[in-house]
């Protein structure tokens, strides 16, 4: 499971935008991904910033599910129950 959230108009700023909006939208392999990265290379700001806040709900998310298939009535998480 993945997600990339990107910058529509970063990303249209090319000539061809609007295909590299198709290929992210249907999926990257790595290093199609490090190849786009190259293209943002006299930007002043970094392509790509690790979404933990997100990778932390996506969890949550994924571990509500696996406790709802075993019946399970709640998990805690940083002394939160969820």
């Amino acid at each position: 499971m993945g997600v990339l959230y990107y910058r529509k108009d970063l990303i249209n700023q090319f000539e061809d935008g609007a295909e590299l909006e198709d290929k992210i939208k249907k999926s990257l392999t790595w290093n199609q991904f490090i190849e786009l990265g190259k293209r943002f290379e006299n930007s002043p700001s970094p392509y790509y910033i690790f979404p933990g806040e997100i990778l932390k709900e996506c969890f949550v998310h994924i571990m509500k599910c696996y406790l709802l298939m075993r019946e399970t009535k709640y998990f805690i998480i940083n002394h939160i129950i969820y």
